[in-house]
């Protein structure tokens, strides 16, 4: 093609560098900081005008941040062909670094603070973008490039909408992944952008940068039906944070608590995807720089793992639990480079942890048997009752009987008085039956004390045992210096596990030997994007989808994995991915003569630098781990040794009672 400049100059067009939907990008010879985009088909006069629009007004802080039309390429017959801008060297596409396995590869070396710092970068150059007037419009991870020190360039700059010499110019592409619920679904033909649909977008891109390339709105929908990402996004269906159950959601297994992020993140990001945002509007841009600048200001490193780091308001170290929970490794492999542990002083830190004194022996508990009950004011008046009871039932009684003998007389059954009050003779014991019984029957009834007092006595003596058993049981847990001693057998563990991991290094090393073809063929796997694929029904949407569950490469495609697991995947859409896995197994060649890859390598030392790391912390807290059991132990004896005394007093006392009635 013989093409020229503005100015009629000619451009010598070198190797295709890339392509796109619209055209290929190429090397320009005579201009080696610059290439040239040239399209397929020939631009309408629209566009035209607003490349030359553009070309004619690049400031130097776009420039810094975007790769801005510098100017038009023509053909030699006066055509509109093509643009000339920066060439933008050692950056890679965006989702490079936001997903996992492909961050590894292409960022090994970065660690969730560059992602902060990346994506405060990102938020900045959409400020700037939004400051001269302009809207990105096409929001995506393909029109974004980072480099290795977390700068960002925006790219496919003539997509953006422009405003330019009292003219708009607008943007009529778009992706469902990242367009704002007011948009889905709408042709982008004649629709004005604003900052607030690119907010949204950036809002998502942010979010993927921060929660290693999950969707927000990708997540499980509790509502009874398989809703597709776009639909999710319509909705405002926010998979995150505390109130996503009230929108139905749920997110993803094994992802970052939304809290990670700090809280003034979390309430952007609530903004960002509320139902609200469309009308009462999204955080700019500029809102999210300073709580990102300070999000990375507050991180700390991870005491068990040194590529891990969290922000200082949490307890514990979430990429240590994620990461233990998925045996997925966010950070810290470097490919190629062998990452050796460091020595560490196993003697001198369990001396520290042995010079830490035991705690002395429990002291005995108290006995049952050494209370005396006391008598209360209220028991002796309730005894006193009860004396008068009986002794009024026995006299009632004994009343009772001696006017039954007189009735007896009177009815002429001598017989039966003089036996009655005979004192000798065989008949005593009838006697005594007469006279005697009476007394007895009458005690009998006027000494039992009414039902409900007995068992509400019956019950305090249940409380009090079980609140005494309560208390022994604790003491048992708490008090007995046996908590120290299985502490310090643990730490004992770990440091026979410390001095084992030369040969825990060699087992792993026989173990990659011997799955040496089965890793090198997920590594070929690895090689291959679901997102780049190309496979029939797996749109953007989709591919996002299975990001969000951790299924990124033909390496992560697994029927039953996806199947029924996946919202938007049923089995036809599950079986294309794996007949798609299966074609590019079909290419694999396995070399047995090929030495382990260096990457393996680094992996097993990353990994085994990580354990040295993570037991020689739990060594050195150690001492004072002890130190603070052996407080708890003392603190326990001191509130419950008297807290036992007072249950076994109130059990004494109440059998004590209960007796007495």
């Amino acid at each position: 093609m013989e093409l020229v400049d503005s100015q009629g100059r000619p451009l010598r067009l070198g190797r295709e560098i890339g392509r796109g939907g619209e055209g290929k990008v190429y090397e320009l010879l005579d201009h080696p900081n610059r290439v040239a985009k040239v399209y397929e088909a020939p631009p309408s006069a629209e566009k035209v005008e607003k490349l030359v629009a553009m070309a004619r007004s690049p400031s130097a802080s776009l420039l810094t941040l975007a790769a801005w039309p510098l100017d038009t390429i023509w053909k030699s017959g006066g055509a509109a062909s093509g643009l000339v801008m920066p060439r933008i060297v050692d950056h890679k596409p965006a989702h490079f670094l936001y997903s996992p396995k492909s961050r590894q590869i292409e960022f090994p070396q970065a660690s969730w603070p560059f992602l902060v710092h990346t994506a405060r970068n990102i938020a900045a150059a959409f400020q700037t973008v939004h400051d001269h007037g302009h809207v990105v419009g096409d929001v995506n991870h393909g029109n974004l490039l980072v480099s290795s020190q977390a700068t960002v360039t925006l790219i496919d700059c003539d997509s953006f909408q422009i405003s330019a010499n009292g003219r708009l110019y607008p943007c009529e592409v778009g992706i469902s992944t990242h367009t704002p619920p007011e948009l889905q679904g709408m042709s982008f033909r004649g629709v004005t952008r604003t900052s607030n649909h690119d907010s949204f977008g950036l809002a998502v891109l942010l979010f993927q940068i921060l929660f290693m390339g999950r969707h927000p709105f990708s997540g499980r929908f509790i509502g009874g039906k398989d809703l597709t990402l776009e639909e999710a996004i319509r909705e405002c269906r926010f998979a995150y944070g505390p109130r996503a159950g009230e929108r139905g959601m749920q997110p993803p297994p094994n992802t970052l608590p939304l809290e990670a992020v700090s809280e003034p993140l979390v309430l952007l990001f609530e903004r960002a995807f509320s139902a609200q945002s469309a009308h009462q509007g999204r955080p700019p841009a500029r809102d999210w720089i300073e709580p990102l600048s300070r999000l990375s200001e507050r991180l700390q490193p991870c005491s068990a793992n040194p590529s891990h780091a969290y922000l200082q308001d949490l307890s514990d170290c979430p990429w240590c639990e994620l990461e233990g929970r998925s045996g997925v490794r966010f950070f810290g492999v470097v490919i190629g480079r062998a990452r050796p542990a460091q020595p560490v002083d196993v003697a001198a830190l369990w001396a520290a942890i042995e010079a830490v004194p035991r705690p002395a022996p429990a002291p005995q508990l108290p006995v049952l048997r050494m209370w005396t009950p006391q008598t209360t004011p209220e028991i002796r008046q309730r005894a006193v009752k009860r004396t008068q009871r009986w002794i009024g039932a026995v006299g009632a009684s004994s009343s009772a009987t001696l006017l039954l003998v007189a009735w007896l007389a009177s009815s002429g059954a001598d017989w039966l008085v003089a036996t009655v009050f005979r004192s000798s003779g065989a008949d005593w014991l009838v006697t005594a039956v007469f006279l005697v019984l009476p007394m007895l029957l009458g005690y009998r009834i006027g000494s039992t004390p009414p039902p409900a007092l007995v068992r509400e006595l019956e019950q305090g003596i249940r409380s009090a045992e079980a609140a005494l058993d309560a208390a022994r049981y604790r003491w048992k847990q708490l008090a007995s210096e046996q908590r120290f001693d299985q502490a310090l057998l643990e730490l004992d563990r770990v440091k026979t596990a410390l001095g084992d991991l030369p040969g825990l290094r060699a087992r792993r090393l026989e173990e990659l030997v011997r799955t040496r073809r089965e890793r090198e063929l997920l590594r070929f796997l690895d090689g291959y994007r679901i997102a780049d694929g190309r496979i029939t029904g797996i749109g953007p949407g989709l591919a996002a989808q299975l990001l969000s569950a951790g299924i990124e490469t033909a390496a992560d495609v697994n029927y039953n994995r996806i199947c029924g697991q996946v919202s938007g995947f049923g089995p036809v859409r599950a079986q294309a991915l794996v007949d798609w896995r299966t074609e590019l197994e079909r290419r694999f060649r396995f070399d047995p003569n090929r030495e382990l890859s260096p990457a393996d390598f680094a992996a097993l030392d990353t990994e085994m630098a990580a354990e040295q790391a993570r037991l020689a912390a739990a060594l050195r807290a150690g001492p004072d781990q002890l130190r603070q059991i052996t407080a708890e132990i003392q603190s326990a004896r001191d509130a419950l040794h008297p807290e036992i005394e007072l249950a076994q007093q109130r059990l004494v006392q109440a059998r004590h009672e209960l007796r007495l009635l």
